[in-house]
């Protein structure tokens, strides 16, 4: 059974870790599946290909945070400050970085496919793929604030 099969099963049995006990596993273990992470202070933390897949991170503070190969499928990552995060190669699918701060991020080979970056901050985020992502009213790297929004379409058709 691989490690995230196994995380996956933790995580259907016990309730997720949150506040100092999640932090200690993280930095402990590199993994931490559906913690709570909300309003962490993270910053300046090395975990690169950490696994924090279904995690909520919503308004931490994780500037200058190497999250290099992270997998943070389906995290919530709303209002969160990743100011000169190193997010190169971090799966970042359908997750929520609505309201989040990018600026200066490294997002070279970042997935953001159905990710939720409503209103986000990506000015000077470098190395951005927008492609297939979900935007409305975000800032983007270029300066433009973009008043659209490209919704996909409803499930089931």
């Amino acid at each position: 059974m691989t490690g995230l099969w196994i995380g996956l099963l933790a995580l259907a049995i016990a309730p997720p870790l949150r506040g100092p006990e999640a932090i200690q596993a993280l930095l402990t273990t590199n993994q931490c599946l559906g913690c709570n992470f909300y309003a962490a202070d993270l910053r300046f933390r090395r975990l690169p290909k950490a696994q924090l897949a279904k995690a909520l991170l919503a308004e931490a503070d994780l500037s200058f945070v190497d999250l290099r190969g992270a997998d943070l499928r389906g995290s919530s990552l709303a209002g969160a400050d990743l100011t000169g995060a190193d997010l190169t190669g971090a799966d970042l699918s359908g997750a929520n970085l609505s309201r989040a701060i990018l600026t200066r991020s490294r997002l070279t080979g970042a997935q953001l496919a159905g990710a939720n970056l409503r209103e986000a901050y990506l000015l000077d985020a470098i190395d951005l793929d927008l492609r297939q992502a979900q935007f409305c009213e975000a800032t983007l790297p270029n300066g433009q604030f973009g008043p659209f929004c490209q919704l996909p379409p409803p499930s089931g058709r």
